[in-house]
C-alpha cells in the first residue's frame, strides 16, 4: 500500500509540472514598470507594423483600437463593435513576453500568440514571434 501511495505521488507531482503552464504576471516586476505605462495608454495604441510569415497584415489590423487594462482584459474596438480578449505580460527565459488571446474574434485570431518585446521607445512597442513582427504606437 505504501509503495502504490509513493507511486500515485510521483504520478501527480511529473503530471503537475507543465511546460504548458501560463506563466503569472510578476506584479512588481521591471516589466510592469517599463511596459505597463506605455501599454496602458489611455488613449488606446493602434498596430502600425503587422507582419505575419513576410506577408504585411498591418492593413488588417491598423483600423483597430486596442485598449489593454490592468486587469489583463485587451479590447480591440472598430467601427463601435468592441471585442475582448486577454493578455498577460511576463518574463520567460529573460525576455519580456505579451500573451494575447481573442478566443471570440476571428479576425484577430493572428494576434494569438506570445509576443517577445524587442524594443520599447517614445510609445512605440514593437515584438517579435519566430520572425513575425507586431508594433504598437499611440493613438
Amino acid at each position: 500500500m505504501k509503495n502504490l501511495l509513493s507511486c500515485f505521488l510521483v504520478c501527480v507531482v511529473f503530471t503537475a509540472c507543465d511546460d504548458n503552464d501560463e506563466p503569472p504576471v510578476i506584479a512588481n516586476s521591471p516589466i510592469n514598470t517599463v511596459l505597463a505605462p506605455q501599454l496602458f495608454n489611455q488613449g488606446g495604441l493602434r498596430i502600425t507594423e503587422m507582419m505575419e510569415e513576410g506577408e504585411d497584415k498591418t492593413a488588417e489590423f491598423n483600423p483597430y483600437l486596442f485598449v489593454f487594462a490592468a486587469n489583463g482584459v485587451v479590447t480591440a474596438s472598430l467601427n463601435g463593435q468592441a471585442n475582448s480578449g486577454t493578455y498577460l505580460l511576463f518574463q520567460d527565459d529573460g525576455q519580456t513576453e505579451l500573451l494575447m488571446n481573442f478566443p471570440n474574434t476571428p479576425a484577430l485570431f493572428e494576434l494569438n500568440d506570445d509576443w517577445y518585446k524587442v524594443s520599447s521607445a517614445n510609445g512605440t512597442l514593437r515584438f517579435n514571434d519566430s520572425g513575425d513582427i507586431l508594433e504598437f504606437q499611440p493613438q
